[in-house]
């Protein structure tokens, strides 16, 4: 992020936080039985229309499905669960839900076209892509993969491990934030996690595009302070505000260090922005609607910022017209009458 606040020379501040969706994230056999029923309702429409063939095929679908449910939750309502338990119950999901696919693709080869809806469609796509994603897990005996589906109602969102102490994962957009004499600029913004130490150089490029130079300073998370980054910021004759590399060196002159509470106004627009605008609870279920939606929270404060600015410059502008009022009515006190 950019902040010109404090100094005449511009200096860039970066910062780096990952925007919270809405909703619950489901574990692996949680999503698996969720999406068993989610794509049982359109199933029902392709029976038989002989009502007594209906009758018999929904008696026998209910039942079926009122003992994998029972199966589920004998798993799911265990306090604790050995890694044996769980991955019989896995073994389970996958297998009901393998055969209701099957069942599925048998009936639409009967068809010319395809009878879903648009969203049930999308729905099906979906629950196959995650039935590879959960298939190839199993098999693997691993718990990631590339583009791991965690929503049916959002497959673009993507876990990204964090490690902090109150959430390891979260889910939700990463976004990448410049600040330049209080305005915030949206840099990057990715539903895929993506190293940041990567996205400095951009950054500063995106700031030459925008003002016709480069920063004479850089002040960044320790992330983007990489040997790379420092070696291409010093080509540019850029100063990095940070921490040295290797031992604490004799001559302090030749560091520059980072004062305490400097990174504050980039810190301080995250902290406003998820306090009084909700960035860090999205409710928006379309990616493009949730992109639209953080891109009109750092508008938002920006024009905050904005309106304070104005109304300083009104301030000042009333302050210095009050005092050449009192200068002209002190000069005609002391000019003598004839």
């Amino acid at each position: 992020m950019l902040d010109i606040q404090t100094c005449r020379i511009p200096y860039i501040l970066f910062k780096l936080e990952e925007i919270k969706k809405g909703r619950p994230y489901l574990r692996e056999n949680m999503l698996l039985e969720l999406f068993r029923h989610e794509w049982l309702s359109p199933f029902f429409h392709f029976y038989p229309s002989n009502l007594l063939v209906s009758l018999y095929y929904l008696k026998e679908l209910f039942l079926l499905l009122c003992k994998h449910r029972r199966q589920y939750l004998s798993t799911a309502q265990k306090k604790k669960k050995t890694k044996k338990e769980i991955r019989i119950a896995l073994r389970r999901q996958l297998q009901y839900l393998k055969r209701n696919i099957k069942h599925i693709h048998q009936l639409l080869s009967e068809y010319e076209r395809i009878p879903f809806k648009r969203q049930q469609y999308k729905y099906l796509l979906v629950i196959q892509t995650l039935y590879d994603q959960q298939k190839y897990m199993y098999d693997h005996r691993v718990h990631s993969v590339e583009d791991r589906i965690v929503s049916i109602h959002q497959p673009h969102v993507r876990p990204i491990v964090r490690g902090k102490t109150n959430a390891a994962v979260e889910f939700g957009a990463k976004i990448q934030v410049a600040l330049v004499n209080g305005i915030a600029f949206l840099d990057d913004l990715s539903w895929d996690a993506f190293n940041e130490g990567v996205r400095l150089q951009q950054s500063v490029e995106n700031f030459k595009r925008r003002f016709g130079y480069y920063p004479r300073e850089v002040l960044a998370d320790r992330i983007y302070c990489t040997r790379e980054n420092r070696k291409w910021l010093k080509n540019y004759d850029i100063k990095l505000r940070a921490k040295p590399l290797g031992r604490p060196s004799s001559n302090r002159a030749l560091s520059i260090p980072v004062r305490p509470g400097e990174r504050n106004p980039i810190e301080g627009k995250f902290g406003q922005a998820k306090a009084a605008y909700g960035m860090n609870r999205i409710k928006a279920r379309l990616d493009t609607t949730s992109q639209s939606w953080i891109a009109s929270i750092v508008l938002v404060l920006n024009l905050v910022n904005l309106i304070g600015e104005a109304s300083l410059c009104v301030l000042m502008k009333l302050i210095a017209w009050l005092r050449q009022e009192h200068l002209r009515k002190n000069l005609n006190l002391c000019i003598p009458r004839t």
